[in-house]
């Protein structure tokens, strides 16, 4: 979502956007990963990971583009986490503690949104992981933004569904409610794994 900074808007924007994460347009740069600070009608100040702090003016073409909460299964380092969106009274359009929930899948710990935490999940989204399970067929890995393999369980989301046995190359479901969804996952990319119903 591209918003401006406006006189006209600007409670609006400080009821939607305050304490969110989003990115700043800059002239000829990329742009940059902030977390707006506070918000009024005369000054908006906002964030960069450095620790850098910023002043913009309103109605002088202040751009941010704010990250929707969807929910999905993602990297971060050595981790599979779930984002989801968590419902607040207090409607926030960007990703903030308040209607964000973050979750490491394998462990269960909830983990806070911070700048290098968004930048893995929404930045770059190669991630090696990937090409090392299909040469392997072995280790944790992402197939889509639902369905996960992580110390050979699979999930949908954070739910386990069944279990993936790489020495046979099998996976055995608890249930046939995700079958097709599974085997077309595996279609999709051509692997040498059975998905079996148990």
């Amino acid at each position: 979502m591209r918003e401006q900074y406006n006189v006209s808007g600007w409670n609006d924007f400080r009821q939607r956007y305050q304490d969110t994460f989003g990115w700043y347009e800059r002239d000829g740069k990329p742009p940059l990963l902030v977390k707006l600070l506070s918000v009024d009608d005369s000054e908006l100040r906002f964030q960069c990971k450095d620790g850098m702090t910023y002043h913009a003016k309103p109605d002088k073409g202040n751009f941010f583009t704010f990250i929707p909460v969807m929910k999905g299964v993602h990297y971060y380092g050595n981790c599979i986490v779930l984002v989801r969106r968590i419902p607040a009274r207090q409607y926030k359009r960007g990703i903030t503690t308040d209607n964000t929930a973050i979750v490491d899948i394998k462990t269960g710990l909830a983990i806070s949104p911070t700048f290098e935490l968004l930048e893995s999940i929404f930045g770059d989204t190669y991630n090696p992981n990937f090409e090392k399970f299909v040469e392997k067929l072995s280790g944790d890995v992402i197939f889509d933004n639902i369905f996960s393999i992580i110390d050979n369980n699979v999930h949908v989301y954070e739910a386990l569904l069944g279990r993936y046995y790489p020495d046979t190359c099998r996976i055995e479901l608890k249930g046939n409610i995700f079958f097709q969804e599974v085997s077309d996952v595996i279609n999709k990319y051509s692997l040498p794994i059975m998905v079996e119903v148990v």
